[in-house]
């Protein structure tokens, strides 16, 4: 339960030092909140062996990842909607999704400069700016490619790779 505590306060405190340094804009309405979300469970990994907080893999997340969306990735929905739509996040599965998903563009070599050029079009938005779902897929396919069934495998391909080291999982929910 400490663990847990421990990765609750780090996830939010990301949150808190990303809006206040200005990667995001305050008002995430109109952010992708599996861009926001997602980041901040990139903060979560307390301290053990496998490092901590941004430089570590979080091997909580990557569990319950594989769990809900199977070993190979076959329960994994429409990329689209998942990219694209807030209206998909649906609680607890989908940060897994979002820690996924950050993981996956930050840590590519494919996408890790596309990532960057990313996060500093979403920290360029202004409050409340409203952007529409075809200008959201044009910029995000412009910087990473077509959301289509290649991108989809590329992705599960990816996040096969990452070995899960079940000592580093603290909690299952």
């Amino acid at each position: 339960m400490a663990n847990y505590n421990a990765e609750v306060v780090q996830h939010e405190a990301g949150h808190h030092i990303h809006f206040n340094l200005g990667v995001f804009p305050r008002n995430t309405a109109e952010l992708p909140t599996w861009a926001v979300e997602g980041l901040a469970t990139m903060f979560e990994v307390v301290e053990g062996e496998a490092g901590a907080s941004y430089g570590a893999i979080n091997h909580n997340r990557l569990s319950q990842f594989r769990r809900i969306y199977g070993e190979n990735g076959e329960r994994i929905p429409d990329m689209r909607i998942v990219i694209l739509n807030n209206g998909w996040w649906n609680g607890f599965p989908a940060y897994s999704m979002g820690w996924a998903l950050n993981h996956y563009l930050s840590r590519c070599a494919k996408h890790a400069e596309a990532y960057k050029k990313w996060m500093q079009l979403l920290a360029a938005r202004d409050d409340g700016e409203r952007i529409e779902f075809t200008e959201l897929q044009r910029q995000f396919e412009q910087l990473f490619g077509d959301i289509d069934d290649t991108w989809r495998q590329e992705f599960i391909d990816y996040m096969k790779t990452i070995q899960l080291k079940q000592s580093e999982v603290n909690w299952e929910p």
